[in-house]
């Protein structure tokens, strides 16, 4: 049957395709099995995948003899749709030909939108890149495949669990083996010779905290307008050596009216964490979404005041949450709601007629709603845009204008989609610069976190704790900000810092103690630490211009430059390392 032979060689050259980017087998599997343990939503979507699955089996087994008299034809059928795809997606590049099928895809998607808004999504995950389809064929006619040599089908789901038991047992084992070997053999680590000149002591490892203070006034001597307007975009997975602000006409590095840091970071590479310690001002838990579940909590009781829309609304700020994403993913809905921010998500820009994505619908939507909100806002508003484009598959809309890289590639895909999402972010400044709010509002650009593509073994984000990960661009633009003569001085930063300098920009009062301090400080120590999303087993520190990463399965630290520049590598002390395992899952909630 040329069908399964077609669709293995379509499967093995995608998951090639995807494997290049992650060096090592071993961690692609490992990132699968811990995202798939932790990620109550993955599970639920295989689950649905799997449903689907046993409802085409279902209907294969109900109309078998109908298809069975059409095999033949089903088969040539099933053949040329592979092969165009491979086509489609090789041939294509190789020879630099033009294939629309695209356009065939659009002309099903648009009678299935018409039919039912389920199947509509699944069209909608399916065009994003031919992965799950393929994915699911391939599956589909394995199980057609194995018909043929089991004769009672109705055990095979006893098999494939077997299976999937020896394989697993076999990657564990497998793993174990590398792992050994790796731990054992540390031949390697000072190959160089040099020795430390600091190594990480405990007492870095106490979490302190700030008081408000008022620096910008006392070190430039003059004020902003009182409750300026404050608008952040957020990006989604924006590293910073992998943005062109130079594109920008309101967020050049260039622009009079911009401040620049250049050394900013995010504590951890993951989302919801970013979206937390953003409105807090707080470190946040490593899975923060598990106490989403329940905010009836002293946890979230002592943060009902310490968190920056508290606070802005006690000056009769408007608050807005405004994301293309769903923010029933992690639960975060519920934390916004806490925040009693005023939420716009995915759902409420679908009548803008976009086009949709697996992750959420076309950033562009962004710069319509501003066109409504802008409207019916009045002084002072705080703004949170929240993007989804540059999130993987990273979507782009309009490939035949944003194709300066390789759109088949991802990492030439990502940074097309990087380039569309700057152009959107001028458009919306475009609207407020034209409007009575711009000569009193701030505006900040940053990212939540980074993104990998085979960087130091690593892809997408959640696990590594390097520069393409966790440092991304940041910049504040104001009209205010020309008045400032030594803006170059600031050029360190992290994400525990924005609330405390949003309240020193306007002056606000406040008794609380946070993590991070004003960037404008003239006193201001670069000192946080850095934690994974997805892996417990390894904690990092940024103090003044080195950062140590401390690997505790490994015993292993490394100690580097701002730039990742590996300077030394050395064991972990057991004193140390056990004080640490003891200390990492706790620090975030003290």
């Amino acid at each position: 049957m040329p069908i399964f032979f077609a669709l293995f060689f379509y499967f093995t050259i995608l998951f090639y395709n995807y494997y290049k980017n992650a060096p090592t087998l071993e961690y692609l599997i490992k990132r699968f099995l811990y995202v798939l343990y932790e990620d109550p939503l993955l599970r639920i979507e295989m689950l649905l995948f799997f449903i689907v699955l046993a409802l085409m089996i279902k209907l294969y087994n109900s109309f078998k003899n109908i298809i069975k008299r059409y095999q033949k034809y089903l088969d040539v059928f099933l053949f040329l749709f592979a092969v165009i795809i491979l086509i489609k997606y090789y041939v294509q590049d190789l020879f630099k030909l033009n294939l629309e099928i695209n356009t065939i895809l659009e002309m099903y998607k648009y009678l299935l939108e018409h039919t039912s808004l389920f199947l509509n999504d699944v069209v909608v995950l399916f065009s994003g890149d031919y992965f799950y389809l393929v994915i699911f064929l391939f599956y589909f006619s394995l199980y057609l495949l194995f018909k043929k040599y089991i004769k009672k089908s109705n055990k095979l789901l006893y098999k494939i669990t077997y299976f999937f038991i020896i394989i697993f047992i076999l990657f564990i084992s497998f793993s174990f083996f590398i792992n050994y070997n790796h731990y054992m053999n540390k031949s390697h680590l000072n190959a160089t010779g040099l020795e430390s000149n600091q190594k990480p002591k405990k007492e870095w490892f106490n979490v302190s905290y700030n008081p408000v203070k008022h620096y910008f006034k006392n070190r430039w001597g003059f004020s902003i307008n009182k409750n300026p307007n404050i608008v952040i975009f957020l990006l989604e997975s924006v590293r910073k050596d992998k943005i062109t602000l130079e594109r920008s006409r309101y967020f050049n590095p260039n622009h009079p009216n911009n401040i620049f840091v250049d050394h900013f970071y995010v504590p951890i590479p993951h989302s919801t964490n970013t979206h937390f310690t953003l409105l807090t001002g707080h470190y946040s838990p490593r899975k923060i979404h598990y106490l989403f579940y329940n905010l009836n909590t002293d946890f979230f009781r002592e943060l009902s005041e310490k968190n920056l829309i508290y606070q802005l609304k006690k000056r009769n700020y408007q608050t807005y949450y405004i994301t293309t994403n769903d923010t029933s993913f992690e639960r975060e809905r519920s934390f916004l709601e806490f925040l009693q921010l005023n939420i716009i998500e995915k759902k409420d820009l679908e009548n803008y007629g976009l086009q949709e994505f697996e992750w959420g619908i076309d950033d562009y939507a962004l710069y319509l709603k501003t066109q409504e909100i802008i409207q019916t806002i009045h002084n002072p508003f705080f703004i949170l845009y929240v993007f989804s484009n540059t999130h993987t598959p990273y979507f782009n809309p309009k490939p035949e204008v944003y194709n300066k890289y390789s759109n088949r590639d991802r990492l030439g895909r990502y940074q097309n989609v990087v380039e569309y999402t700057i152009d959107i972010i001028d458009q919306i400044m475009d609207l407020y610069s034209h409007s009575p709010y711009y000569k009193n509002t701030i505006f900040i650009l940053l990212s939540d976190h980074g993104e990998s593509f085979g960087d130091y073994n690593y892809i997408l984000h959640d696990f590594s704790l390097y520069n393409p990960e966790v440092q991304v661009p940041f910049v504040m633009h104001s009209s205010y900000f020309p008045y400032i003569f030594d803006k170059n001085k600031i050029s360190y930063g992290n994400l525990l810092d924005i609330v405390p300098t949003i309240y020193d920009l306007i002056e606000m009062e406040v008794d609380h103690l946070y993590p991070g301090k004003s960037i404008f400080a003239e006193d201001y120590q670069f000192y946080f630490f850095l934690y994974p999303w997805g892996d417990k087993s390894k904690i990092g520190i940024i103090k003044s211009n080195k950062k140590w990463l401390i690997f505790y399965e490994q015993s292993e630290i490394q100690e580097l430059d701002l730039d990742d520049n590996q300077i030394n590598t050395y064991f972990l002390e057991g004193e140390l390392k056990n004080f640490l395992i003891d200390w990492e899952p706790s620090f975030s909630h003290k």
